[in-house]
C-alpha cells in the first residue's frame, strides 16, 4: 500500500521542516510520497522543499506560480502514484505513525448520518486528517474549486463522501493545525470569506440533488 501525502506550500518557511520532519514515517507500514507543491513562495519555503527533495527519495518537490491552495492540491492530485491520498498543510504537522490508520480504523460510521453532520457543520469539514481512496478521486472526477477561499475541501469531503463504499473513523489526535493568524480562515478583515462559504454550502446542496441524496441542512 503506497500513501500520496500532499503539501501545499507557501510562504511557511518558520514550520516547513517541522511540517515535513513529522511526515517522514520510517517505521510506517506503508510505503509513502510526500508531494511538496510549492505555490510561488515568495520567501525561503521553496528552497526549503527542494533541500528535503535532493535528501529523501520519498519527497518530491513541485513550483508552480501562485494560484492558491486549491490549485496546488490539484496539481499534487495529478502526480501523485499511490492508492491513497492525505493532505497535509505546510504549516501543520501530523502525530506520529498517524500514516498507520488504514492498519487501526477502529469503527465504521453510518455514510447517511455521517453526511448530514457534515452539511450541518457538526463533523470534521476538511480533507486535512483524513486518508482517502485515490480512486474516489479520477473516478468521479472530484478536484478542488480554484477561486473558493474557505469551504473548498468542505464541497470535496462531501463529494468523497457521497461515492465512498465505506468509511471508517479513527477516535485519536493525529493531525496538528496551526492557528496561524495570518491565514484566510483567521483572518477577520477578508469579507469575501463569509460569501465563499455560502457558495461552497451552495455548492454541496446542489451536488446533493444530483446524486439524489437526501440531506438535512438544519
Amino acid at each position: 500500500m503506497k500513501v500520496s501525502v500532499i503539501v501545499p506550500v507557501y510562504n511557511c518557511e518558520d514550520w516547513l521542516r517541522q511540517c515535513i520532519d513529522s511526515l517522514l514515517c520510517e517505521d510506517s507500514p506503508c510505503e509513502q510520497e510526500i508531494i511538496l507543491v510549492d505555490d510561488g513562495s515568495t520567501d525561503n519555503s521553496g528552497r526549503i522543499c527542494d533541500e528535503y527533495a535532493s535528501r529523501y527519495k520519498s519527497v518530491r518537490t513541485i513550483h508552480t506560480v501562485n494560484q492558491g491552495v486549491s490549485c496546488a492540491r490539484n496539481l499534487g492530485l495529478e502526480q501523485s502514484l499511490g492508492e491513497w491520498i492525505m493532505f497535509v498543510d505546510g504549516d501543520d504537522v501530523l502525530v506520529k505513525n498517524a500514516l498507520n490508520i488504514p492498519y487501526e480504523a477502529s469503527f465504521s460510521c453510518e455514510r447517511e448520518e455521517y453526511i448530514d453532520l457534515v452539511i450541518q457543520r457538526k463533523a470534521v469539514l476538511g480533507v486535512c486528517g483524513g486518508i482517502y481512496k485515490r480512486s474516489l478521486f479520477f473516478e468521479h472526477k472530484i478536484r478542488f474549486t480554484p477561486g473558493i477561499r474557505i469551504g473548498e475541501d468542505w464541497i470535496v469531503l462531501f463529494k468523497l463522501l457521497c461515492h465512498a463504499n465505506s468509511f471508517y473513523y479513527y477516535n485519536a489526535e493525529l493531525y496538528g493545525y496551526r492557528m496561524n493568524q495570518n491565514s484566510v480562515t483567521r483572518n477577520r478583515k477578508i469579507c469575501s470569506v463569509r460569501a465563499d462559504a455560502l457558495i461552497a454550502f451552495n455548492i454541496i446542496l446542489d451536488y446533493a440533488r444530483q446524486q439524489q441524496i437526501t440531506v438535512n441542512p438544519k
